[in-house]
């Protein structure tokens, strides 16, 4: 079983225009599985973020197994998950291939590291031939280090760890130190004798070297996402390659499988739950990894596991490139753009202006610029950034995929994917994304409507001639002018209230009581960049150690280009029976200080800052006996749902008096107005039915490439975008090479992020029904021990039981979407008038609780 978070990341809502219109972005809780090894949540990117676990701080082959879900995990029925009374007469925009029901089986899982423990383990095992191996030992030469004495030495680098910041040279030998230590113990587990291997011996030696190596793996993988330094980001994504090259052997070791299934067969009685999924897991890992294959057949799953890794490290670069492309703009052409983002462009001496190719510098131009050839012309250069580099090598890590499934008998890679995920089925997610989108049609139409409505009028005040179309470009535009217009909702105004140190202190005290916590700053951070804030984890009531994490908030040159959660190490049982510390890493790139002015947000980053602190809690909340079970390490299509249930917190008011006060009054006195509130509220919901569409365009996307094995990545993308999006696709672009999710570890499993939502927002009704709504502490205390501190040492839908008191229920999800326990859209509340700034009359509708997103949020 394969898990992992990360990026999210993470806060894609945040990111959902720049999918939709560019083709995506890298994800934030993308995580990332070469990334450090604090906390799963990773890419991300996270799976992105998430290097904790050895096998997730593999690139591909960790994020090929994703988040898989415990061997024990029941199948989620779509019959019941998902109720289709009529789905006969649902039109699916994608049908799901017809082919027969693969041999159930799980994900494939990525190799995982070990943590530290001090075992006993004999300093010189048996020679293969005694073990009944014919394979020689991956010693990488002839070496007289025993296990005790290598790892000794190992031990010693993790106790000079004094800064997450090492230097190209330290990075190279806490590497080497992984390579030997890993490929001992291996070859000592390989060397017990037939007849004598047992869980002690077999799989407690793999689990422990996990642990150890965890840290140490996150500690040279992790750099290359944040650090300023290129050299050693460069020298991190070495180790990265190296590591994932070094587990994908030793997972695909048929001594080792041997041993293991020789000890599973003898496992003896009264070993503890997580131990018996421990077994599973494992066993499954090398099952999943086509140890049951002829050799030429082995040999060429690895080589192509290999290659999809380096493929997804080379498609990453392009997205967090250190010199992005810029184009030149003629001051003329940025009319309507205010100075304040104006000045953060750098000036030619003819007065034109470079505008970097990143979300951070466009962003603006979407939302502000009058002149649609400029945004049209901003668009095309940012959806075709990656376009050279990265359409190949994403076409053919695509169909790698489907090769790695093939040779393992699965029809397609998203059969293999799914096996251990929540959803199960490539025709159950098919179905659950083809449904809602008949369900959406009517209000994304009225919506696509509304916003043609405000072009023809903008365009006539500009004495622009109207076509009658609606482009990508024009979405964040008009979206915007929707907010000012119809609903008196200025985003920059909203900024206002919420000054970065006032959301990152209000929030730390909404999570201290909701979850029993305390958190303290740690000076020096010892980071790796001097804005990067470093904090420690208490728990209020027993004053128990439980962690450290980071927070690198802001955007720089060569930094990871999105928000997610790296869980670096996790906090698991040492074989002392001491429990080891969490460690984790939030990284996100929020709006900076500007103009004499604090660091002041848009409420869509309230709400990322929110989303991604959650995954944070995740991993210093989690206690498990394994690492490989820690934190965010749970089912890919699951991973979001706590972080999801949170979002909802950035609207309450009793939360927003905590998170917002204007950056101009004196602390604590000037809260977000709760007339402005009310506004935003209404307004939440104008773009509800399009976004939810563009999710799902994204998800059918990934699942299509994934099950149709000949899908030519670029025109599938493009032919999709339109039939579900109501909006051409914009020639020149490319939007399949900007989507990092399908190389950030969510490739055929991308619809997590809708189909997690009906877990989130059930169990926020948990809260919204509780005395002291999202503030109540005693639903706070039940959420962290039955969803937070099992992490993912068992089944998702067991922490789900155990916090809800009952099975979950979808009723909340289709109401939040528009659609009733019944199926039927649910319909607008009364037209409320309102009048503009010109006393034209206008009309919005108070729908029923709608997504936790600001509409004017789009990157």
């Amino acid at each position: 079983m394969a898990r992992r978070r990360q990026n999210s990341v993470c806060p894609l809502f945040v990111f959902v225009f720049c999918l939709c219109v560019y083709g995506s972005t890298s994800n934030p809780i993308l995580p990332s599985s070469q990334v450090l090894a604090p906390h799963e949540d990773q890419p991300v990117k996270s799976e992105l973020v998430s290097a904790s676990s050895p096998r997730f701080l593999q690139n591909s082959w960790t994020r090929l197994s994703g988040h898989a879900a415990a061997v024990s995990a029941p199948a989620v029925d779509s019959a019941t998950a998902f109720p289709n009374s009529n789905s006969e007469n649902v039109t699916n925009i994608v049908e799901a291939p017809v082919v027969p029901d693969p041999v159930p089986t799980r994900l494939p899982v990525a190799p995982v590291p070990a943590p530290s423990t001090t075992t006993t383990a004999t300093a010189n095992g048996p020679s293969a031939a005694a073990s009944g191996s014919s394979e020689p030992k991956h010693t990488g030469g002839a070496s007289v280090e025993s296990v005790e004495e290598a790892r000794a030495k190992g031990d010693l680098l993790q106790s000079n760890i004094t800064s997450l910041n090492p230097s190209p040279e330290q990075i190279q030998q806490v590497t080497d130190r992984i390579v030997k230590v890993k490929q001992l113990v291996f070859d000592e587990i390989a060397a017990v004798p037939i007849g004598q291997r047992t869980f002690e011996n077999t799989y407690k030696r793999i689990a422990e070297l996990e642990d150890w190596a965890e840290y140490l793996s996150s500690y040279v993988t992790f750099p290359r996402h944040v650090s300023p330094d290129p050299l050693i980001r460069e020298a991190s994504g070495h180790a990265g390659k190296k590591l994932s090259t070094l587990d994908v052997e030793l997972y695909t070791r048929h001594d080792i499988f041997e041993a293991l299934k020789e000890a599973k067969h003898n496992t003896e009685e009264g070993l503890s739950e997580e131990a018996k999924l421990l077994i599973e897991d494992t066993f499954s890992d090398y099952e999943r990894n086509g140890l049951d294959l002829p050799l030429d057949k082995l040999q060429r799953l690895k080589a192509v596991q290999q290659r999809i890794d380096v493929l997804n490290l080379e498609l990453q670069t392009c997205l967090n490139s250190e010199t992005p492309n810029s184009i030149q703009l003629a001051h003329t052409e940025l009319e309507g753009l205010p100075r304040e983002y104006l000045v953060e462009y750098k000036e030619n001496d003819d007065m034109s202006y470079n505008v970097s190719l990143t979300a951070g510098e466009v962003t603006p131009i979407f939302k502000y610029v009058s002149n649609p050839q400029t945004r049209r012309k901003i668009a095309i250069a940012f959806g075709s950034r990656c376009d050279e580099h990265s359409t190949h090598r994403l076409q053919e890590a695509t169909q790698l995929r489907h090769e790695l499934a093939q040779l393992l008998n699965r029809p397609h890679f998203a059969a293999y994917k799914l096996e251990t995920l929540m959803a199960k089925k490539a025709e159950t997610v098919f179905d659950f994304l083809n449904e809602l989108h008949e369900k959406l049609r009517p209000a994304a139409a009225e919506e696509m409507a509304e916003l043609l409505s405000i072009k023809e009028e903008e365009m006539k005040k500009l004495n622009q001639s109207f076509d009658g179309q609606f482009y990508t470009y024009d979405l964040p535009y008009y979206s915007r002018i929707r907010l000012e217009q119809w609903f008196n909702v200025d985003s920059e105004i909203v900024r206002q209230y919420f000054p970065i140190d006032v959301v990152i202190n209000g929030t730390f005290e909404v999570y201290e009581e909701v979850l029993g916590l305390q958190f303290e700053s740690i000076e020096p951070a010892n980071a790796w960049h001097p804005d990067v804030k470093r904090y420690k984890t208490v728990d209020a009531k027993t004053g128990a150690f439980l962690g450290e994490f980071y927070l690198d908030l802001h955007p720089r040159s060569g930094k990871f280009s999105h928000a997610a959660v790296w869980g670096l190490r996790s906090s698991y049982l040492r074989s002392t029976n001491e429990r080891q510390t969490a460690i984790a890493a939030m990284v996100t790139n929020l709006s900076k200080p500007k103009a004499g002015k604090p660091a002041l947000l848009r409420h869509s980053e309230v709400q990322t800052f929110f989303h991604e602190f959650g995954h944070l809690m995740h991993n210093l909340c989690a206690q498990v006996i394994y690492s490989r079970f820690g934190g965010t390490k749970v089912e890919r299509d699951f991973v979001e749902a706590p972080s999801q249930m949170l979002e909802n917190w950035v609207w309450e008011p009793e939360i927003l008096k905590y998170i917002s006060n204007h950056y101009n009054s004196t602390p604590g006195s000037t809260p977000l107005p709760d007339d402005l509130r009310q506004r935003m509220l209404e307004a939440r919901d104008a773009s509800r039915a399009m976004d939810d569409q563009r999710q799902i365009f994204l998800s059918l996307f990934d699942m299509t490439i994934h099950t149709q094995v000949d899908a030519n990545v670029s025109e599938t993308y493009a032919s999709l975008f339109t039939k579900i999006n109501q909006i051409p696709h914009l020639s020149g672009t490319n939007g399949a090479t900007t989507f990092g999710h399908m190389f950030g570890g969510y490739n055929a499993a991308y619809y997590g992020y809708l189909w997690s939502q009906v877990y989130a927002l059930d169990m926020y009704t948990q809260f919204d029904q509780a005395p002291r709504k999202a503030l109540d502490s005693t639903v706070g205390e039940r959420y962290r021990r039955e969803i937070l501190k099992p992490g993912g040492s068992r089944p998702a839908q067991q922490s789900l039981k155990g916090f809800l008191g009952r099975e979950p229920d979808r009723t909340s999800f289709l109401i939040r979407h528009g659609v009733d326990s019944s199926h039927k859209r649910v319909s607008k509340k009364p037209m409320v008038h309102v009048a503009n700034e010109n006393g034209d009359a206008k009309y919005r509708f108070r729908s029923s609780m709608g997504e936790v997103h600001d509409s004017s949020g789009w990157f």
